[in-house]
């Protein structure tokens, strides 16, 4: 049965002796309590002592030659966007053939003087003019719509004093749109169809060597990711704006809505919810309670790290590998 963030907050509430946290607590000490589960992970997964998920990427071609971006940052919330006097955008899903066809995009890409940006799911024109290659347009001027030929879903538009209406926002446009990973594992080249490694270093080497070869058989051969927030930035050497690239990037544990699902192992949760117990202790001025909690922790915490350095087999209960030999002859257990 999954664990979910509103039910640690539950539990460390009764720990702390506060016996319904969602019916006695206003929304301000939810949310405190919230941030305070947030700053714990966040702490403990600084310091490694929660595990990481793994995600791996994939991208096949650069907005920037030699560097591979991975980030979120917003620029506009959800709702109207700038006003782009001029500039292009991408990822028209309709085909616009009358005054009621209003162009709706999908993962749109905008380049607007110069400035390159993306908007997740949908958003809508709201106002201003879209053009295609063909001249086609189709325009909305004080609320009045108005249009020229037919524009075709697909289309790369040229946008004339245009806004949108979105319902996520308008982000910087990267390579992998993503949440900022904590680490980036390995990082490989596309080449012949073989994945080849790239070696990773750390950006004073990368920023110190100053001998390094153009020749490299077409691929990078060093990088280093540069993790300012809230994008990372890969630099590659040598330079090259081609081929595809697969990366694996760690993420810690967190942050949490009150229905995110924490999704670790017993041992981690019990301690979860007594260092969350012990903070709220210290929150409401429960003073009786504030040592036993915090020795609970420093207990639990104990085990964890016990957890994480012994070295464990890997045990199966089939039938198969539980007998006794594996004769290589007739390819059968004995």
């Amino acid at each position: 049965m999954p664990t979910y963030a509103r039910d640690v907050i539950q539990n460390a509430g009764l720990l702390s002796g506060i016996l319904d946290v969602f019916s006695s607590a206003d929304d301000n000490e939810l949310r405190a309590y919230l941030t305070l589960l947030n700053s714990i992970t966040a702490q403990y997964s600084q310091q490694e002592y929660f595990p990481y998920s793994k995600d791996i990427y994939t991208t096949t071609s650069l907005l920037e030659p030699s560097k591979i971006t991975i980030g979120k940052e917003l620029i506009n919330a959800a709702g109207l966007s700038d006003t782009y006097i001029t500039g292009t955008i991408t990822g028209l899903t309709n085909n616009v053939n009358g005054t009621g066809d209003t162009p709706v995009f999908a993962n749109a890409h905008i380049v607007s003087n110069g400035v390159k940006l993306y908007v997740p799911v949908t958003s809508v024109l709201n106002s201003g003019r879209v053009t295609d290659e063909a001249g086609n347009y189709f325009e909305i001027v004080a609320g009045v719509p108005a249009i020229s030929g037919t524009i075709a879903a697909g289309s790369t538009l040229t946008l004339t004093t245009a806004n949108l209406t979105t319902n996520s926002g308008v982000y910087t446009d990267v390579d992998i749109f993503a949440e900022q990973p904590t680490t980036i594992n390995t990082l490989s080249y596309l080449n012949s169809e073989v994945y080849t490694p790239i070696d990773m270093v750390n950006t004073d080497q990368f920023d110190s060597m100053t001998i390094l070869t153009q020749n490299a058989g077409g691929y990078p051969v060093i990088a280093t990711a540069r993790k300012d927030f809230p994008i990372t930035t890969i630099e590659l050497y040598p330079l090259t704006d081609q081929g595809a690239y697969q990366i694996t990037a760690g993420k810690t544990l967190g942050p949490f809505g009150f229905d995110s699902e924490v999704r670790v192992g017993a041992a981690y949760i019990a301690f979860l919810e007594q260092e969350l117990a012990y903070r709220i202790a210290v929150m409401n001025g429960a003073l009786e309670k504030v040592q036993l909690l915090k020795s609970m922790a420093a207990s639990s915490l104990a085990d964890i790290k016990r957890l994480n350095d012994k070295y464990t087999s890997i045990l199966s209960n089939s039938a198969t590998f539980a007998r006794t030999s594996y004769d290589i002859n007739t390819d059968t257990w004995r």
